[in-house]
């Protein structure tokens, strides 16, 4: 199985959310999955990548100089960031958002609308370290409030607030595969 990981590529970031995203890749580790990501080595992108023998490198020309970096398995250079996001969440079986800048909240409301449009949607998870994703959580609760979402936008992802409640979702996955 692939699992995307979304995240921040940032090294200037605050080192907890460092050390967040190096205790999800050890967690993961046991389950054996290939990653699926946007192949950056630095940020908590890169401290992710180790913890993963099959690496999958989805980047835009602009950013290539870094796939030097990465042991990846297999590399795509696409022409945009929402090519790279739609590839990645076609090759992806489930989907997991870390903490993370303008471009991962474009993943995030972007895999949020392709699995609202989708015959058979992902398993998309996301982590609210923090409460890191509560004013996006809102946006979707103020969409549904003024009508422009439905309620059952919310049955396109899921919140995990903390490491336990992300494994306890993924061996649920895992159990129903």
């Amino acid at each position: 199985m692939k699992i995307f990981i979304g995240s921040s590529s940032r090294n200037e970031i605050n080192k907890e959310y460092l050390d967040l995203a190096e205790k999800v890749g050890k967690e993961l580790e046991k389950y054996n999955y290939d990653l699926v990501f946007g192949a950056a080595s630095t940020g908590m992108m890169g401290k992710t990548t180790k913890y993963f023998n099959n690496i999958y490198s989805y980047t835009v020309e602009k950013y290539t100089e870094d796939l030097k970096n990465i042991n990846s398995k297999k590399e795509y250079i696409l022409k945009t960031t929402f090519d790279r996001t739609k590839k990645m969440y076609k090759d992806a079986d489930l989907l997991l958002l870390l903490p993370g800048g303008t471009g991962t909240l474009s993943e995030l409301f972007g895999i949020l609308e392709e699995n609202r449009s989708v015959t058979n949607p992902k398993k998309y998870i996301i982590f609210n370290y923090n409460h890191y994703y509560d004013k996006a959580l809102e946006l979707i609760d103020n969409c549904i409030k003024n009508n422009f979402n439905s309620k059952d936008i919310k049955d396109y992802y899921e919140v995990v607030n903390n490491i336990e409640e992300l494994i306890k979702l993924i061996e649920n996955k895992k159990s129903t595969n």
